[in-house]
């Protein structure tokens, strides 16, 4: 990934870290399938300390408890 990517996929994450946490939102962001989304960009990231992989567990685990 190049550092432009980078920047884009963090700023994604973060917006949908922050939209997770309103139910009906996480609803229709988990029908979508974006929970598989998040496991593939954690699955494949080189360094699981990643503040990427960290937005990715944030999303995901809001996703789960908040949208079922």
């Amino acid at each position: 990934m190049n550092r432009s990517s980078i920047d884009t996929t963090i700023s994604v994450l973060e917006a949908l870290t922050a939209v997770s946490y309103y139910e009906p939102i996480a609803v229709e962001v988990v029908k979508l399938g974006v929970g598989s989304d998040l496991l593939r960009i954690i699955n494949e990231s080189k360094d699981f300390r990643s503040y990427v992989v960290s937005l990715a567990i944030e999303a995901l685990w809001n996703l789960i408890e908040v949208g079922g």
